[in-house]
């Protein structure tokens, strides 16, 4: 080989090093640049007949600057695309969906953003949008509630049901621990004035008999009582008959009074 050629293989070298440099800078800056798609919220929860709010927000790229696709998957995995929304703000709707279904761009936050309104317990899934036919975002999962006949979300009854025993188990309570406590403060109010009041002496009698006089002809005659002692009580009793003395009988009894009684015949 000549010198000519050998120059000529040394050219073809340096030409493939340079074109595989290029391609090689050419790759590595194209995959600086593909765009990273954010979804948020990751769970939105709404009530059957509200608005949801889905965003997709786009990083190393622009929103006005590359179309935006929205597809559903079912909750039995089933995927529907739903409709693109191109740079020009033309809406596809692909076929079964209406404009229930809005698309929008916020520039401020370089989002997209899919708008459903009226939604339906039939809208519930997961919503991804995606960018150039092969990005796509993490998705954002829909969670519809069906509404109740007054118009409360049906998750809801269990806790208002929930609340409604622990209100009432709380009130029985209160209900219950009042009354108890009446009751022992009455018991202790009895209790204190029982043994507040004097103790009589169970040894002492007490005759309660009065001395009048029987008649203008009679004389008074006291009452006959027996000694203190054993006696608990005396119970006198005074019978007249007739012009006759009265009669006086004493009884001994265990008793805590003096029993006076008079038959006047």
């Amino acid at each position: 080989m000549n010198c000519v050629e050998k120059r000529g293989c040394h050219s073809i070298e340096i030409i493939s090093g340079y074109l595989f440099a290029v391609t090689l800078s050419l790759c590595i800056t194209s995959g600086a640049n593909v765009p990273d798609l954010l979804q948020y919220p990751i769970l939105e929860r709404v009530t059957e007949g509200h608005t949801a709010r889905l965003l997709c927000t786009m990083r190393n790229a622009a929103v006005t600057d590359t179309d935006v696709y929205w597809y559903w998957e079912q909750p039995g995995g089933r995927t529907v695309w739903i409709l693109r929304h191109y740079t020009s703000n033309y809406i596809q709707l692909y076929s079964g969906f209406t404009e229930q279904f809005q698309p929008s761009r916020d520039l401020s936050s370089n989002s997209f953003i899919l708008t459903i309104t009226n939604v339906q317990p039939s809208d519930t899934g997961v919503y991804y949008c995606s960018v150039w036919g092969s990005i796509y975002g993490r998705g954002s999962q829909l969670i519809v509630d069906k509404k109740s006949s007054d118009g409360i979300p049906w998750t809801s009854d269990s806790i208002l049901i929930i609340g409604t025993i622990l209100g009432f188990t709380v009130l029985i309570r209160i209900v219950l621990l009042t009354y108890f406590l009446w009751k022992q403060k009455l018991c202790s109010s009895v209790k204190d004035s029982t043994q507040g009041s004097p103790v009589e002496d169970k040894n002492i009698v007490h005759p309660t008999v009065n001395d009048r006089t029987w008649s203008s002809e009679q004389a008074a005659v006291p009452p006959v009582v027996l000694a203190e002692g054993k006696c608990h009580y005396a119970e006198v009793h005074f019978h007249q008959q007739g012009s006759s003395q009265p009669t006086v009988t004493a009884a001994e009894r265990s008793s805590e009074y003096a029993v006076i009684k008079w038959d006047r015949n």
